[in-house]
């Protein structure tokens, strides 16, 4: 959580100047390795900060140009995060069906409901309060 912060702030100068790449990969390589979580966080917000500063100027033309040119700069950090996070990563990922998983848990706290199930309760009021209010 200390780290996100200076990883997107990092990660928006590289992607508007085109350069300090050094450290725009390690802030969000460290966000990574630290905090799943806030690793992902660190990735989506990259890309929106490709789209967002495009769509505030839709109504004078959208500039394809800018776009295109952020969108190979953060490839290219995702690529070199992705190249130095790959050691945890890579082993994660292929090693996931052996995860220390409790048979007494039950299974929804590993697996999900799926979307229908729950944006079903969502809707009723049962996902968050549940039994607590009534019909």
């Amino acid at each position: 959580m200390v780290v996100l912060p200076l990883a997107l702030a990092q990660g928006h100068a590289v992607l508007r100047a085109g350069r300090g790449y050094f450290w725009a990969v390690i802030l969000p390589a460290a966000t990574l390795l630290s905090h799943l979580i806030f690793g992902y966080i660190a990735v989506v917000s990259l890309f929106l900060f490709v789209a967002v500063p495009g769509m505030r100027r839709f109504t004078t033309g959208f500039f394809i140009g800018r776009i295109w040119a952020r969108g190979k700069r953060v490839i290219l950090l995702l690529i070199l995060v992705g190249m130095a996070t790959a050691y945890f990563l890579i082993p994660f990922w292929l090693d996931s069906a052996y995860l220390n998983r409790s048979v007494w848990e039950l299974p929804g706290k590993y697996d999900s409901y799926g979307y229908e199930w729950t944006l079903r309760a969502l809707v009723k009021g049962e996902l968050l309060d549940y039994g607590r209010f009534h019909r």
